[in-house]
């Protein structure tokens, strides 16, 4: 006979006999659990998922302390909304039960943190920026240590209002000693115009000099000395004389028809030597390709390199295509003086030759200055090992090889490059050397 509604009660149905298979879909409601009731060993491992609990349904009072741990909970089985607020506390959950990957990005507030939770080693380096501060970090007390270092200084940030002090009055205590300035430290630029006063000075100025020790000869510039530097009567009798004991000069202006008995000439056939306006020597080629002419003592030799010979000519050259040569001279293979191929370069060049060999400076002085003014060319031989070479007195080489040891005589050459007549104009030609004892 068919049951009436209610009519089957609690006293009528025999323990056990309400199976899981007797209870329909979602038939048991929170309401119908006692509390405490479903512990974690009715519990099948994963069998309470999502689907299977009412949004809010679990509440804390439900859960038995530590029941709930991770190996209940299938994955991703308790969302947010499946937690009623302040429904899961420390005492409900089991160890390490909530890890990472169960917390969902974002998930964990301010609200949900713990007075005090973030400490030092939980803050990643550089996360705290200026943004995060709540205060402006003070100019004058600074909160960082170690101190802050000169690198960590930009340039120029130390303004004078950052300063403690007015930099007038220099605030090192005690003041820099002598011996605490590095030498050569104050330099001219660091010295304020009109900063040294007489009272300075150790010496009074044009009255004594200070330089000591006194000037040597090779610190005075070559024409240095002009006439007008000289006192009246310096060169007293007794000073030529003494020039002319030490010295032996040979000089020669040209100013006669023919040349004077120390030359001889000598060249190709068909160059001459004549005078010119003013006296001027001239020495004149054949106008036939590589033809030379030239004037010298004539196989006399006069000069040694222990007289320490000095020779100055002057004279004019303004044109190309020829060789000059301008020298002080033993034979092909040894000599000194200046040398000049225009087919090489048109600048005078300075040479020291011995046994063929020779050491060669170009002095970027061309060979032809104009009709006027003529070059004075120098040779001088202050030792033997050393001949310095000058061009207007200006000093253009020194040589310290090459430098034949051997008896000499002086020798001035033209020679054409091209089938036409050259000519070298002579001024004078001087020659001073040691006398020997």
């Amino acid at each position: 006979m068919p049951l009436q509604p209610n009519e089957v009660k609690t006293e009528h149905i025999a323990n056990g006999a309400v199976t899981r298979d007797k209870i329909g879909e979602k038939q048991v409601s929170s309401s119908r659990l006692k509390d405490a009731c479903v512990t974690t060993e009715k519990l099948v491992t994963g069998a309470v998922v999502a689907s299977k609990i009412a949004d809010a349904q679990v509440t804390t009072a439900k859960i038995k302390d530590s029941a709930v741990d991770s190996s209940k909970l299938a994955a991703d089985s308790v969302t947010t909304k499946k937690i009623l607020d302040g429904a899961v506390k420390t005492e409900k959950l089991a160890f390490r039960a909530i890890t990472t990957p169960k917390i969902a990005a974002g998930a964990v507030g301010a609200n949900q943190l713990a007075t005090n939770s973030i400490t030092t080693e939980k803050i990643a380096n550089a996360s705290v920026t200026p943004a995060k501060l709540s205060f402006t970090p003070p100019a004058v007390a600074r909160p960082i240590t170690p101190p802050v270092a000169t690198a960590e200084i930009g340039d120029a940030q130390v303004t004078p209002a950052k300063l403690s002090f007015i930099p007038v009055a220099r605030p090192l205590v005690p003041p820099i000693v002598a011996a605490e300035l590095a030498g050569d430290s104050v330099e001219t630029d660091k010295i304020k115009d009109g900063a040294v006063t007489p009272a300075k000075l150790s010496f009074v100025p044009g009255v004594t000099r200070p330089l000591v020790p006194p000037v040597a000869t090779d610190e005075i510039a070559a024409g240095a000395v002009t006439e007008p530097k000289l006192a009246d009567d310096i060169l007293v009798d007794r000073m030529i004389e003494s020039l002319f004991k030490r010295r032996d000069i040979f000089y020669d202006s040209f100013e006669r028809a023919v040349l004077g008995d120390n030359w001889a000439e000598s060249g190709d056939v068909g160059g001459w030597s004549s005078f010119g306006i003013s006296g001027l020597m001239e020495l004149n080629t054949t106008p036939v390709i590589n033809k030379a002419w030239r004037i010298s003592f004539g196989g006399a030799i006069p000069l040694s390199i222990w007289d320490f010979p000095k020779m100055t000519v002057r004279s004019i050259y303004h044109s190309i295509e020829v060789a000059l040569r301008i020298i002080i001279y033993k034979d092909a293979d040894n000599y000194i003086g200046f040398r000049a191929d225009t087919s090489i370069s048109p600048n005078w060049q300075t040479v020291t030759r011995s046994g063929g060999v020779e050491t060669v400076t170009y002095t970027g002085t061309p060979i032809s200055p104009g009709m006027v003014p003529a070059y004075e060319l120098k040779i001088d031989v202050v030792s033997e090992t050393q001949v310095k070479f000058y061009i207007d007195n200006v000093l253009k080489a020194t040589h310290t090889t090459n430098i034949p040891i051997a008896t000499f005589e002086p020798l001035i050459e033209i020679k054409t490059l091209a089938p036409i007549m050259k000519t070298l104009w002579l001024y004078k030609v001087f020659i001073l050397k040691d006398k020997r004892t």
